[in-house]
């Protein structure tokens, strides 16, 4: 079984939270943990805010910081993972157009 794991599981493996020992449990796992490679800077964000609140110390955020990459066998690139659903055999799917408009005022506002 491979685990795949989201920024709230990854920041509990070093910040004692609720739920900390079982997130825990997944890192000492001999299972492969892959995750997004948007989790690096999600966790790096919550490091950061967590040492600015004084929850946690610099220096515990710098360990996290440099320790969260080598929890993961693989980070999975995401950005090609947007056009996945575009080109799916048989989609009926039609992208999102965007459409910016230009609203006038229907009448005039006096001013004083």
């Amino acid at each position: 079984m491979t685990w795949v794991v989201d920024a709230s599981v990854a920041v509990k493996w070093f910040v004692e939270e609720a739920r900390s020992m079982a997130a825990r449990t997944v890192l000492a796992s001999a299972e492969p943990i892959i995750a997004p490679d948007l989790i690096v800077p999600e966790v790096c964000n919550t490091a950061w805010k967590k040492a600015q609140r004084g929850e946690i110390s610099w220096a515990q955020a710098e360990a996290l910081v440099q320790a969260l990459p080598l929890s993961f066998e693989k980070l999975v690139e995401t950005a090609p993972l947007a056009r996945a659903p575009w080109s799916l055999p048989g989609n009926s799917i039609t992208p999102p157009t965007i459409v910016f408009t230009s609203r006038s005022p229907t009448r005039s506002r006096r001013r004083w």
